[in-house]
């Protein structure tokens, strides 16, 4: 399996984004616990997201959700516009209308943490 991995502030706010948006499915998910590529002990959830490639080579996009809250800190040596991942979409209407049910979702996400404050 190929992926590369990144931190997470909210593993399901990941999910959320990446099963609804890109329509990418969420698969096996490593839970606290032994971590079979370091032989070691992890805290928090890795998840998987099988990406839709053409050549079938099972390549993944990943996530570590650690619990915590936090996010990943970009590095102050490294400019914003550097640190991205560029994804195909079939066309610029899928992408509109993708752009659409995020800030859709942002600002659902939002009412409810307001109402939650209250």
């Amino acid at each position: 399996m190929r992926h590369f991995a990144w931190r997470c502030r909210d593993s399901e706010e990941t999910r959320r984004f990446h099963e609804d948006l890109p329509g990418l499915p969420l698969v096996p998910v490593m839970e606290s616990g032994h971590v079979p590529s370091t032989g070691g002990h992890g805290t928090g959830m890795h998840i998987f997201f099988q990406m839709r490639d053409q050549m079938r080579d099972r390549s993944h996009i990943a996530f570590f959700g650690l619990g915590d809250g936090a996010a990943a800190l970009p590095s102050p040596d490294t400019p914003a516009w550097v640190n991205r991942i560029a994804l195909r979409v079939d066309s610029v209407a899928e992408l509109r209308a993708a752009k659409a049910q995020l800030a859709e979702q942002q600002t659902a996400d939002a009412t409810a943490a307001w109402m939650r404050a209250l």
